[in-house]
């Protein structure tokens, strides 16, 4: 992995701690984020009770890519531009990780916006 993109990584494990008070720790950022039950969580501190329900751990194809889904429309209800975010099979394959959290960072546009 490129260094760059290691760093970045690690600050949105950081972010991701300090927001949640959680991680899965020995789990590559991909491999949290994939089930968007950590996205529907970090949602949910910026914006309580902008996702009522999500389906928590489950290891269900289409269940982790409705949390996805979850957390886009979330994202976009709060204010994030559409042209920030990702599309949910690009996240849940891992294809176009640029655009789903390297550059720009998506996660950090939260801290632009929290």
């Amino acid at each position: 992995m490129d260094q760059s993109i290691q760093k970045a990584a690690e600050k949105i494990e950081e972010w991701i701690e300090a927001v949640i008070g959680d991680y899965v720790n020995g789990a590559t950022l991909f491999e949290v984020l994939q089930s968007g039950d950590i996205l529907c969580q970090l949602m949910n501190k910026i914006k309580p009770g902008s996702i009522k329900k999500y389906h928590k751990n489950s290891k269900l194809a289409f269940k982790k890519m409705e949390n996805i889904g979850y957390f886009l429309e979330a994202a976009k209800a709060y204010g994030l531009p559409s042209t920030d975010l990702f599309i949910t099979v690009d996240l849940f394959e891992g294809a176009n990780m640029k655009q789903v959290g390297w550059h720009p960072l998506v996660v950090f546009c939260f801290l632009i916006y929290a």
